[in-house]
């Protein structure tokens, strides 16, 4: 079963809206891209709320999945920032998930510049 179709036993709509990306995301986490599940996944706001405020940028298009661990380590960076940090955090991290936290970051920065 998808993600998305078990969220319809029980989330609200404009939370299955959000969680529409899941699939196509192959049910990964936006930044490591570690397997989710319903127990698992949040939402991850790319533009945090605390940035540009709830209007415009509150919606499903700022909405991604992503694993709990992602979401607390960015808490309300922008994605620019969020990279800063994780070079910083080159030495501690699994040089493999750092790589795909990057790569993920920086193709959202592309998307959002279009």
């Amino acid at each position: 079963m998808k993600i998305s179709e078990n969220f319809n036993t029980y989330r609200s709509q404009s939370t299955r809206d959000s969680f529409n990306h899941i699939n196509e995301n192959k049910q990964k986490c936006c930044y490591c891209e570690i397997k989710l599940t319903v127990s698992s996944v949040t939402r991850e706001h790319v533009i945090p709320k605390s940035k540009k405020g709830k209007g415009r940028n509150f919606n499903h298009k700022n909405i991604r999945p992503c694993c709990e661990i992602c979401n607390q380590e960015k808490r309300n960076m922008t994605l620019i920032e969020y990279r800063s940090f994780l070079y910083q955090q080159a030495g501690i991290q699994n040089p493999d998930i750092l790589h795909k936290k990057i790569t993920n970051i920086e193709r959202l920065i592309r998307n959002k510049e279009k």
